[in-house]
């Protein structure tokens, strides 16, 4: 649990900055909109640098906290650079490797099967109780009149 605050804790720090970025330009994109200017997406240009490092810090952050949840749930994940595998790949120069789409979803998948494989004796627990209840109940009702 506290990996996954400290995961949405950076997460936003991060949108936090994008938005900090993106604010003294909001004002002239949508008059360029507003006016049909076809190039109207050209005026984030001087930005376009560090919204690259921005996603690049954000796709480290999610890469390192799937890889963190598959270690944990003891999920095998292959090693970067795993060559065709397709699951990773480098976003800044010298950069550590980060999952591509392919491989958040698939990691993600695999997450989702062992959590759910670690939740069923839960709800068979809660399923078998309920039924007790249930049939106590009954009995009980049977038995009043």
């Amino acid at each position: 649990m506290i990996d996954y605050i400290k995961y949405k804790w950076e997460i936003w720090k991060l949108d936090r900055e994008e938005s900090k970025l993106f604010a003294p330009y909001k004002k002239d994109f949508r008059a360029a909109l507003k006016a049909g200017d076809e190039h109207a997406h050209m005026i984030y240009e001087p930005i376009d640098i560090d919204l690259m490092h921005l996603n690049a810090e954000k796709d480290e952050v999610h890469s390192s906290y799937l890889k963190k949840l598959a270690w944990k749930l003891d999920i095998p994940c292959p090693h970067p650079p795993a060559k065709g595998t397709g699951w990773w790949t480098i976003v800044r120069i010298n950069g550590p490797y980060v999952l591509t789409q392919k491989g958040k979803h698939e990691l993600r998948k695999e997450i989702d099967t062992a959590l759910a494989r670690r939740r069923q004796p839960i709800y068979s627990l809660f399923s078998l109780v309920t039924g007790l209840v249930a049939a106590l109940t009954g009995l009980a009702a049977v038995l009043m009149k």
